[in-house]
């Protein structure tokens, strides 16, 4: 793994990130991809992200018509 991103490795940048967050203007985003719920804010959901682990079935379940494509796209680490 390249990096220690949604692990207990990074709970120290937890405080950080919710601070840096707090003046950020973000936009409300439908789903979070982590719990799969519509009900926190962008900025709740990126701290929370920090140190859990990516689970996508709650988000397709909840976003997603059961015969829908969904094409998850992401980076190649290498």
């Amino acid at each position: 793994m390249a990096h220690a991103f949604h692990s207990p490795d990074v709970a120290s940048a937890k405080a950080p990130l919710a601070a840096a967050l707090q003046d950020v203007p973000l936009a409300p985003g439908p789903f979070h991809s982590v719990t799969g719920r519509a009900d926190l804010s962008v900025a709740d959901a990126l701290v929370h992200a920090l140190t859990a682990p990516v689970d996508f079935a709650p988000t397709l379940a909840a976003s997603a018509p059961p015969d829908a494509l969904v094409v998850e796209l992401g980076q190649i680490a290498g």
